[in-house]
């Protein structure tokens, strides 16, 4: 019986197609403080996903941003420095562009009999 439940378990493994295969991962982001002007309280982080326009995706206080990128698209990211009083500086240099490609999948297993 546990032989047949975990047999039909790696079938369904097998069946689903890529269960297991990388879809998107982690990526952090850090830039460097300013160097003059009034201390940052926080940054505003946008981004731009596959040339669209950019969108706030965040408001962080670090210089430092992680996000879950998706295999397939193109990421770019802008920050700007906002002080406590609420003045903001320019956004910065836009990022080198992110594309995530981790390679055609690996070998399948080998085929069994399931029956």
């Amino acid at each position: 019986m546990i032989k047949k439940l975990l047999l039909g378990v790696a079938m369904l493994l097998v069946l689903a197609g890529g269960a297991f295969a990388q879809t998107g991962q982690d990526v952090g982001f850090a830039w460097a403080a300013p160097d003059s002007g009034n201390a940052v309280a926080s940054y505003v982080v946008e981004m731009s996903v596959d040339s669209g326009a950019f969108m706030n995706v965040a408001q962080v206080d670090t210089n430092y941003y992680e996000f879950y990128a998706e295999t397939g698209k193109t990421y770019v990211l802008r920050v700007l420095a906002s002080d406590a009083a609420g003045g903001q500086s320019i956004y910065s240099e836009i990022s080198d562009l992110l594309i995530l490609d981790f390679g055609p999948p690996s070998q399948p297993g080998k085929p069994y009999r399931v029956q």
